[in-house]
């Protein structure tokens, strides 16, 4: 195995823990030319009710907001 497979691992786990910790993620919509984008999160926090596997937080934000969603992150924080 590479090391490169390792520090992959390392992320997945680090984002993993993070997103069970913060439920929060970062979210790409799927806009019509730009339409609604200033209305919309970016990032949202994810109730305790929905499980975290990516269809539920994909249902959950299109349900919720009324858009497509083109992707979503794990959204982290960073400290200055």
């Amino acid at each position: 195995m590479s090391s490169e497979w390792f520090y992959i691992q390392q992320w997945k786990q680090h984002s993993w823990e993070t997103l069970l910790e913060h439920r929060t993620v970062k979210v790409a919509w799927d806009l019509d030319d730009g339409t609604q984008g200033e209305t919309l999160p970016q990032f949202v926090k994810i109730p305790d009710g929905i499980d975290l596997t990516e269809k539920s937080i994909f249902d959950y934000l299109s349900r919720t907001f009324g858009w497509n969603v083109l992707d979503w992150s794990v959204a982290t924080r960073r400290t200055k």
